[in-house]
């Protein structure tokens, strides 16, 4: 399986964990840590090599800033009690800026009207060969790391 697939089959455990931390703030630390390894695989794989091809470094820009937001969000609610009636609030404003990413479909709305993906990926989200893209992937290092990560 490509880091891609891995990526986005991840996106349910991190749906799970989010609808848990709503109703359970103590589930927080777990959704939180494999938030933080899921957008860190991100970074170091997917958007570091995009941002280098211009026609994706807008978008891998984007969704990195967004992981910084996000990244601000958790340090904000390391310190805040579990048991305050405002510590709900933590999580939502967390989902707010995590939970679209994960739909089904995240990895085709990273590159919704963008002619790259084509470009870039075959049908089965594997780097196209000879491409730059799919000459920087090394897969089984980076599941192994993503593994390893959660």
């Amino acid at each position: 399986m490509s880091i891609i697939n891995e990526l986005v089959a991840h996106h349910a455990t991190l749906r799970q964990l989010y609808a848990q931390s709503e109703n359970d703030p103590q589930a927080f630390e777990e959704f939180t840590r494999h938030l933080i390894v899921h957008h860190t695989m991100e970074e170091k794989y997917f958007y570091d090599i995009l941002q280098e091809i211009a026609a994706a470094e807008h978008g891998a820009l984007e969704a990195v800033n967004e992981h910084h937001i996000i990244e601000l969000i958790i340090k904000d609610a390391e310190g805040f009690p579990r048991e305050h009636n405002h510590f709900p609030i933590k999580i939502e404003g967390l989902g707010e800026y995590t939970v679209p990413h994960f739909g089904a479909d995240g990895f085709q709305k990273f590159f919704a009207g963008r002619r790259i993906k084509k470009q870039l990926f075959d049908r089965n989200h594997r780097p196209r060969r000879g491409t730059d893209l799919a000459n920087r992937f090394n897969f089984s290092a980076l599941n192994d790391d993503f593994r390893a990560g959660i």
